[in-house]
């Protein structure tokens, strides 16, 4: 009987177990899914453009003035010539002008080593034409000067030419350029700006055509033509 009774309440422990456990097959419990919350969708953020700046337009320097060159006596610039006296009894001008050799006028040279200037005299005037590379400015002076150191011995005017700004000219008329007392003279031409600017030096000799030497070897007189008497 005893035995019955513990059989009878397993088994009643046994069904209330398995009844517990079917009742939740048959009506199953609904399971919510979790709310996913709502992710809002930025709106795209406007791309700031920076300010361009204006570029400030840069200064256009103006143009500097092309300077002149150096007042200077171009090559070939320089024309000597001479109104011989066998030839003139005046001075006279070129067909051209004041600075334009006259017909039958003596041309002088230039020495393409030394530079010197050469006249050939006895003359009436002597003429110095100088051809630079700009016109000439106002004041420009022909110094010559003799084997004294301290001051030329005559200054004449370097005058423009009428005809051509870019020349200046000088007629020379002193007796010891034209015909000193001697067969041949040197001297220095140096001609200079008007605020003592040195533009030309130059060696110069006016010379004399020789005669034909003396019986000692010697050449006459430059003024009387005579030779030395010749002791008996």
């Amino acid at each position: 009987m005893k035995t019955f009774i513990i059989s009878f309440c397993m088994l009643v422990v046994v069904v209330s177990a398995a009844g517990c456990s079917t009742v939740p097959l048959l009506n199953p419990a609904k399971v919510t899914p979790p709310a996913i919350p709502a992710t809002s969708t930025p709106l795209p953020v406007p791309t700031t453009v920076p300010p361009t700046a204006t570029p400030v337009p840069t200064k256009t320097s103006a143009p500097s003035a092309t300077s002149l060159p150096a007042l200077s006596v171009i090559p070939d610039g320089i024309n000597p010539w001479c109104l011989s006296i066998k030839n003139f009894s005046a001075h006279v001008e070129g067909p051209n002008g004041p600075a334009s050799m006259p017909e039958g006028a003596r041309a002088g040279t230039i020495d393409k080593v030394t530079g010197r200037i050469d006249f050939h005299i006895p003359a009436i005037t002597c003429t110095l034409v100088l051809a630079f590379n700009q016109p000439i400015p106002d004041g420009m002076k022909l110094q010559v000067w003799d084997a004294s150191p301290q001051e030329p011995f005559i200054i004449y005017d370097m005058k423009a030419n009428p005809n051509n700004p870019k020349e200046a000219y000088a007629v020379l008329t002193h007796s010891y350029i034209i015909n000193p007392p001697k067969w041949w003279m040197d001297y220095t031409f140096v001609v200079v700006t008007i605020d003592g600017k040195e533009v030309l030096r130059s060696p110069v000799r006016v010379f004399k055509s020789l005669p034909d030497k003396c019986w000692d070897g010697s050449l006459p007189n430059p003024i009387t033509l005579f030779c030395p008497i010749q002791d008996s």
